[in-house]
């Protein structure tokens, strides 16, 4: 994102909870950008929502010195306005550091559930990741019932060479060296923190069900 120039905006209260929430519209990119404060730290958030895809597809965060007051779509451009480090100014969005928005640097991300066979337990194999460059790293979380506590792998490195053009990796286990098994698995994969894009086209998971499934 490029700041492009300082801004004098004074709004009439601060931005906060359902009352104050604000809504920025892209036609191009056709999505809808929600923006507020959490009632839970005092942060700002945005949530944005894709209508062609008919699913909300980001979360962008704030700093606590970082505010989204709103923007406007003109010219073909996105424009912002936000404060940053106390001053308030009009950025262009998609422009720029694509790991920077108003001064907070964050590395990207996205989480999604693997939750084939819903109703009926699995054993997590293989993963293989689609994409045009390497990734930093993936986390895998498998919930299970409260009593037997989830099973978590973090930071499993995509820092890799590519076999056949995407990112492979085998036999997913947990510290102690279980199979991670249950009925869905949380997975979390991040982006290089340096300015490198990486488009990831598609994700493919093998898993097998489990032997006490009664089907």
């Amino acid at each position: 994102m490029d700041r492009d120039v300082k801004a004098y905006y004074q709004p009439t209260k601060a931005i906060g909870y359902e009352k104050d929430i604000r809504g920025v519209w892209d036609p191009i990119r056709k999505e809808y950008w929600l923006v507020g404060k959490s009632s839970v730290n005092s942060l700002y958030f945005c949530y944005i929502y894709n209508v062609s895809l008919q699913q909300w597809v980001s979360n962008y965060e704030f700093g606590s010195a970082n505010i989204l007051y709103g923007g406007a779509f003109t010219n073909q451009k996105l424009w912002l306005l936000g404060k940053e480090s106390g001053d308030v100014n009009v950025y262009t969005m998609y422009t720029g550091e694509c790991t920077n928005l108003m001064g907070t640097y964050v590395t990207p991300r996205i989480t999604f559930l693997v939750n084939p066979d819903a109703d009926f337990a699995k054993t997590f194999d293989d993963m293989a990741i689609a994409a045009t460059e390497r990734l930093q790293d993936v986390d895998f979380v498998v919930e299970r019932e409260q009593s037997m506590g989830q099973q978590l792998v973090s930071e499993v490195n995509l820092d890799v060479f590519p076999v056949e053009g995407n990112y492979r990796i085998k036999t997913l286990r947990d510290p102690r060296d279980e199979r991670l098994r249950g009925l869905r698995m949380k997975t979390t994969i991040r982006w290089m923190s340096i300015d490198i894009p990486s488009m990831v086209s598609s994700i493919y998971t093998k898993y097998r069900l489990s032997a006490r499934t009664p089907f």
